[in-house]
Formats: structure tokens, sequence, C-alpha cells
């Protein structure tokens, strides 16, 4: 087999990962409250106040939102590993969404994003105003992300990290913490992806080359 060859299969591959990574996979659906609290049991991972039931050992990003406040940048939780977050949720976790609104405009989540070794493995986009004024932030998931890639079959060392943007913030603190919410389905990792997607093209160019 050439070396042209080689490169066509492993980029195609590639790109076939990539497609899978940059997916928006995630939705935004919300929740009665008293279901889902912040609790040891689930931890904050991007926070506008403090957490006092914070998981010992379990770090959160703490951002400046000390009443009326009508946007924040990019905002990016800590790294964690997967077998940080496996060993709290084994079957898979859903982002539990606490919004301090009530009487005031509607506000938007313009995206949550969860990455795996520095790539986009989830991602939701927001439509404007998609949390309307109807929650005061209690400790409570007014909302639930969800639709996370499992985690099963990572290496333990893996880099677990998310990211968000809010706008029309005019309030209190949101809230984004993790929750147990088992994974409907369990998809290859990357790495195994690529593996298949590569293994598939040299078997395909083998049956080609025998036939010729």
């Amino acid at each position: 087999m050439t070396k042209t060859l080689k490169r066509t299969v492993l980029s195609a591959a590639l790109m076939t990962v990539g497609m899978v990574a940059s997916a928006a996979t995630l939705s935004l659906t919300g929740v009665a409250e008293e279901i889902y609290q912040q609790s040891t049991d689930s931890p904050c991972i991007i926070s506008g106040q403090n957490c006092p039931n914070q998981t010992p050992g379990f770090a959160y990003t703490e951002y400046n939102n000390t009443g009326s406040m009508l946007t924040t940048g990019q905002m990016f939780s800590p790294d964690y590993t997967v077998g940080k977050l496996l060993s709290l949720f084994a079957d898979g976790f859903a982002v539990g969404l606490d919004v301090n609104q009530a009487g005031k405009d509607a506000q938007t989540l313009d995206y949550f994003h969860m990455y795996i070794d520095g790539l986009v493995a989830d991602t939701y986009m927001g439509s404007p105003g998609n949390i309307p004024a109807i929650h005061q932030g209690a400790g409570w998931a007014d909302y639930l992300i969800t639709g996370f890639t499992s985690l099963k079959g990572l290496p333990l060392t893996s880099i677990v990290a998310f990211d968000m943007k809010l706008s029309g913030m005019s309030d209190g603190a949101e809230s984004f913490f993790l929750v147990n919410a088992p994974v409907s389905a369990v998809p290859l990792p990357g790495s195994a992806l690529l593996l298949a997607g590569g293994l598939a093209g040299l078997a395909a160019l083998r049956r080609r080359r025998q036939a010729d």
C-alpha cells in the first residue's frame, strides 16, 4: 500500500472522530424543583455563588456575579480526570442548572460544552431567552443538561472539563452542578472510533488489491 493511500485512510478516520466530537448532543430540559439539589453527592463545576455542600476535594469555578450583571464571558470549570468523575458517577451524569432570575427578564444559556482531552465531545447551543424569568435560586436544579457522552472505556487519566456562556443575567447567581443521571447509550470513545475507521479502510484497500 502506498504512503498516499495510508494517509488517505488515516485522514478519513480522523475526520470521522472530529465529526463525532463536535456533534450537538446535549439537551436543556426544565425540571420540577426539589428533585436535584446541589450537595456533597452533586458537586458544583461552575457557580456564581458559593457552593456550601461541595464534595471534599472537588474544585469548581466561582465566577463574579454580585447582583445585576448583563452578561458573562466564557466560563471554564476546573479540569477533572475521567477516573475522578467515574468514581462519583459510575453510570453517567447530567448537569443541573440552578437559576436565580425570578421577577427579572429572561436570560440565555448561549452554550455549554464538555471537553475530553481538550477536544469538544458534547455541545448545547441555546436560542435567545431559553431561560424564562420564573425561577429563584435555592440550591435546586431548575433545568437539566443531558445527553453527555459516556466516559466508560476512556483512560482514567484523560482530562474532562466544561464551559458555558450565560447572557442577559440581571438578578442573582446561577450554578451548574453534576447530578446522577444514567447515560442512555455507551458510544465508542474517540480512540476506538479512530482504530475502527482505520482498520475498515485498510481492509477495503486489501480486498481491492487482492481483486486486482
